[in-house]
């Protein structure tokens, strides 16, 4: 996770480092150590090395910086920076000095307990002196505030790959069920206009001359569909309707009134009703709101061929 942060920190501050940068022994003289309240109001931390890692002068933010340290120029940056015997490997202070490029790094610094306790973006540059390379300007900022911050911002990204991860699981979980449940459906539909459908009709027509028994067996089948429709086929054509649902969408778009459609058929108002309200909810029809003659005029049913 830190080394997650670290590169975040680089890739979002390459603006911060120019590679090509390099210092003068005038630009020393004359920018750093003649313009001694420029040099100390600079936030980030800078020190002058020669050639051979002494530190020559540094500005009030590295004094405040290593103060617990009793003597800071004249000192081997190595042993004022991090208390070691021998320069760090890697350093970017040896690179400059070396190949005479710019070279930074990201550094762990630690407190007086030699604990890490924070980062420093620490870049160098070298100076030269008629093409000769005399020392290093080492450029130094605590980073540790925004290394916590990218650690965070790699911490969430993390955790929202987990989630993507996580919903693609449950989406691909819920299209199964959800075919699963289509399956079923089909399953029920068909076995419903294969054997139950028939079995029904069979009956009705073998009643046809009986009106109240043949009103029963209408009723029947449509106590029926309402209980198995929430598991079978949803598509809405004439194949979900009974016969009586048809003959009704025939009179009602027809403009038959209740009362009428009563008295052709031979029912009851409230057998008619009822009837009504299944083709309704099979449309999808909201009572109150939505005209039924009006949605079977809208529509190029043709009921003389169901």
């Amino acid at each position: 996770m830190l080394n997650n942060a670290i590169q975040l920190y680089k890739e979002h501050n390459t603006n911060l480092f120019h590679s090509d940068k390099f210092y003068t022994k005038q630009d020393i003289d004359n920018t750093f150590l003649q313009s001694g309240t420029i040099f100390n109001s600079i936030e980030d931390g800078i020190s002058i090395l020669d050639g051979d890692f002494n530190i020559q002068n540094v500005n009030f933010t590295m004094q405040t910086w290593y103060s617990h340290k009793k003597r800071i120029c004249g000192e081997k940056c190595y042993a004022v920076y991090h208390d070691r015997s021998s320069p760090c490997a890697g350093c970017p202070i040896i690179r400059a000095l070396k190949e005479g490029t710019a070279s930074r790094d990201i550094i762990s610094y630690r407190n007086e307990e030699k604990n890490v306790s924070g980062w420093h973006d620490l870049q160098a540059f070298p100076v030269l002196d008629k093409g000769r390379i005399v020392g290093v300007v080492e450029y130094v900022k605590d980073i540790t505030c925004e290394v916590d911050l990218y650690a965070k911002i790699s911490s969430i990204e993390n955790d929202m790959i987990h989630i993507r991860e996580q919903n693609q699981l449950l989406k691909l979980y819920l299209q199964q069920k959800e075919s699963e449940k289509e399956d079923i459906r089909k399953n029920i539909s068909e076995n419903v206009k294969k054997y139950i459908k028939p079995v029904l009709k069979q009956m009705k027509d073998s009643l046809s001359e009986k009106p109240m028994e043949s009103g029963m067996v209408s009723l029947v089948e449509s106590l029926f569909e309402n209980i198995v429709k929430p598991h079978w086929d949803g598509a809405t054509d004439l194949n979900d309707f009974t016969s009586r649902e048809i003959q009704i969408m025939t009179l009602v778009k027809n403009g038959a009134t209740t009362k009428d459609i009563a008295a052709e058929l031979c029912l009851s108002a409230k057998t008619v009703d009822f009837h009504r309200a299944n083709i309704r909810q099979k449309f999808g029809l909201t009572q109150g709101k939505d005209n039924l003659r009006a949605y079977l005029l809208s529509r190029p049913f043709n009921f003389s061929e169901a």
